[in-house]
């Protein structure tokens, strides 16, 4: 919610107004880590008024939900770190895959990173919602952090509740039904957001998802993290400022290029400051600054086309033109569709912040496809 139901006052995400101090929002909100190409995330909300002891939900209503031949049992522990057993992370998995199977693409497979539990976890215990951590990083860092090596697509979503009275009955979240409200707000309710949601559910390039689960009663946290891991890594190695990588392209594909982007350096955040300080309370995230690139060698007497000394100017999508560092890398393969190469990363390692490596492919049909996310400073 952005404003008071009772006065219209602006009010953002609080759960009560400064103006009038209306006090009973329950609201859903969630977020995603990627438009088509994983640049930006955004965010949607939906809204939930609760008054006494009722509840009244915004799209869909309770006929819609749970509308399956599975039997799928609450479980007392909601935390579904690496625990592909737990029936929630089941349910949460045919979810995503009926709507994928409906737009035409293949179903995803779990995964087994535990970033996005350790998002909603860290969620919880500081009160927030945001994108970033109360460590001041974004999810593909704490994804890198926890092994992951593919790139990383991120949507959180979150009910809160707030009694107007002080003898309301506490509010118990049935998880099952709070996934379905929030797979259904992504996928087809997400217009506000540019259907950014949906197309990070349906993208045709990911692979596997994680899912994170929270609550205390009062609130209720939801992850997904979607995976594109379409190489099949033998290497990824920090050696003496060299990242060296090596692995299987799929069928199709080839490497168009590598970039690197940098962030600011982590700090501490309260829930305070992520909820009200931008960026943190954005409903989007970026992958940071585009501070250097590689690109294959061009063939003889065919030079880049440089706007400084070892700089090539790169327009970004919103078609603004910088002047980047750029570096030649050298793919010694043996088969064309493998990678195999080093490329010298010791100049961003040794400047101020947080430098993530995107390895970009093409597939056969000449389209960008990131395969990477991987925070080099996080990387062990």
């Amino acid at each position: 919610m952005k404003f008071c139901p009772k006065c219209g006052y602006f009010v953002n995400r609080k759960k009560h107004c400064t103006m009038c101090g209306y006090n009973s929002v329950n609201s859903i909100s969630s977020k995603i880590s990627s438009s088509k190409r994983g640049i930006i995330v955004f965010m949607i909300a939906i809204v939930v008024i609760v008054i006494t002891t009722s509840l009244s939900i915004d799209n869909p209503n309770d006929s819609q939900l749970i509308n399956s031949d599975i039997d799928y049992e609450i479980p007392s522990n909601l935390d579904t770190t690496l625990n592909p057993n737990n029936p929630l992370i089941q349910f949460a998995l045919d979810q995503v895959n009926d709507d994928r199977k409906k737009h035409g693409v293949p179903p995803v497979i779990l995964g087994n990173n535990s970033a996005a539990q350790n998002h909603v976890d860290d969620l919880l215990e500081f009160n927030y919602f945001s994108h970033w951590n109360s460590k001041g990083v974004k999810p593909y860092v704490t994804y890198t952090l926890f092994g992951g090596r593919g790139n990383i697509a991120e949507n959180i979503s979150y009910t809160f509740s707030q009694c107007p009275t002080s003898n309301c009955i506490p509010l118990v979240f049935d998880p099952l039904k709070e996934i379905e409200k929030h797979q259904y707000g992504m996928m087809y309710d997400d217009a506000h957001s540019n259907w950014g949601h949906r197309d990070t559910i349906i993208d045709p390039n990911h692979t596997h998802v994680n899912f994170g689960m929270a609550s205390d009663g009062g609130n209720f946290y939801f992850a997904q993290h979607f995976e594109t891991n379409i190489i099949e890594w033998t290497k990824i190695e920090l050696v003496n400022g060299k990242l060296e990588m090596a692995g299987r392209l799929p069928d199709g594909f080839s490497v168009a290029q590598i970039e690197i982007y940098a962030d600011e350096s982590p700090k501490t955040l309260s829930g305070q400051t992520l909820d009200d300080e931008s960026p943190y309370n954005q409903n989007y995230y970026d992958r940071g600054e585009l501070v250097g690139i590689f690109l294959e060698p061009l063939p003889i007497n065919i030079s880049y086309d440089e706007c400084d000394v070892e700089k090539i100017t790169v327009t970004d999508e919103s078609g603004i033109k910088n002047c980047i560092d750029y570096k030649i890398f050298y793919n010694n393969r043996v088969h064309p569709d493998e990678i195999n190469t080093s490329i010298d990363v010791s100049e961003w390692l040794e400047s101020n912040g947080l430098h993530t490596v995107y390895v970009v492919l093409n597939n056969a049909n000449n389209e960008r496809v990131d395969a990477t996310s991987i925070t080099l400073e996080y990387l062990e």
